[in-house]
């Protein structure tokens, strides 16, 4: 079992070392079987003498080796998969329905098999572009075939019922296929609003937040305090210890201004290694003492990477939010204050 997995394996990919998807390994799995199944195919007919459907085989099995191995060994994806779908709709399936009809062949099945790879094989809304093609393109052949007039009555019955079953089967996998869809896209809305290394809110997320804070306490006229934050010398740690060691300080940075704000308040990766920290109902005295707070903790903080231990220091400049003036200005204000603590010997908190 371990060997034939092994081979499986082998097979499926990945050849080079770049990153290699199990989506990419599935659309593999799609090109091995159906080379196979038209390999099976182009004999059959040989033997038959269709020539035209043997000629088909023998064209789709080319087609599809030469997409395994652009997948396969040269490591192109979305390429591959797209020309392979479009051939499937667009020559394949209308040559088939023509030379054997939709119920006289495996069209229904394939079908059916195409969209359950589509599934897996594509993301968003091209799944969904794919599976409706798989749905009209049904629709479309089983119209022209039950305008026959030359079937009998049990043999409309049989047919019906058959493209029937084959129907409900593509609307519930398409059913299936919207669902995916908008859990895809709530959970990309969701990770868009934090930074995948330090978990805290993106910039963009942060500034949507700050905006509607502002809004509620001109409302509410409590107070609004900002505060901006930068790792002093962070180059020197990246140059030193290296880039993974920087993300590790960037995690533990974002893990302690977490530890040392309220949950009402909003941490935010403004851009490298700046943070910034929005807290809503806070003074400018009380914003200060957090800031000092978090430098204090970071000052403590021991680092180690490639065996050394290490501390590092941040710079914090605090306001109060004035809502005379717009965000910008109140942004590049505090930002003036982290500049001064910069200017003045850094591992300060300094209040504008």
């Amino acid at each position: 079992m371990k060997q034939l997995i092994k081979y499986a394996l082998l097979i499926l990919g990945p050849y080079s070392k770049e990153k290699y998807s199990s989506r990419q390994r599935v659309l593999n799995m799609y090109l091995v079987m159906l080379s196979i199944g038209f390999s099976g195919s182009f004999l059959e007919n040989l033997i038959m003498h269709n020539f035209r459907y043997a000629g088909l085989s023998l064209f789709s099995l080319v087609f599809t080796l030469i997409l395994y191995y652009l997948s396969r060994f040269r490591n192109i994806f979305s390429m591959s998969a797209n020309l392979l779908f479009l051939f499937l709709f667009f020559v394949f399936a209308p040559a088939v329905w023509y030379e054997k009809g939709l119920t006289g062949s495996v069209l229904p099945f394939f079908f059916i098999l195409t969209t359950v790879f589509t599934l897996y094989i594509f993301e968003g809304k091209r799944r969904l572009v794919f599976i409706v093609l798989s749905l009209l393109l049904t629709v479309l052949f089983a119209t022209g075939e039950m305008s026959n007039e030359k079937l009998n009555t049990i043999e409309l019955i049989n047919q019906t019922l058959f493209l029937a079953m084959t129907l409900i089967a593509l609307i519930i996998l398409g059913f299936y296929s919207i669902e995916r869809f908008k859990q895809e896209k709530r959970k990309a809305e969701e990770l868009s609003k934090y930074d995948y290394l330090t978990e805290l809110f993106t910039r963009r997320e942060g500034l949507e937040r700050l905006n509607y804070l502002v809004e509620l306490a001109k409302r509410t006229k409590q107070s609004l305090s900002l505060i901006m934050m930068d790792i002093d010398n962070f180059k020197k740690v990246n140059d030193s210890f290296g880039h993974n060691c920087g993300d590790s300080v960037l995690k533990e940075v974002a893990a302690l201004i977490r530890n040392n704000i309220r949950q009402t308040d909003i941490p935010i990766r403004w851009g490298g290694e700046e943070f910034l920290v929005i807290l809503p109902e806070t003074s400018l005295e009380k914003a200060y003492h957090i800031a000092e707070r978090i430098r204090k903790d970071m000052e403590k903080t021991k680092f180690k990477c490639k065996k050394r231990d290490f501390r590092v220091t941040i710079t914090c400049g605090v306001s109060a939010y004035n809502d005379k003036q717009g965000a910008p200005e109140n942004i590049d204000r505090v930002d003036r204050a982290l500049y001064t603590g910069k200017k003045e010997g850094k591992n300060r908190s300094v209040v504008n």
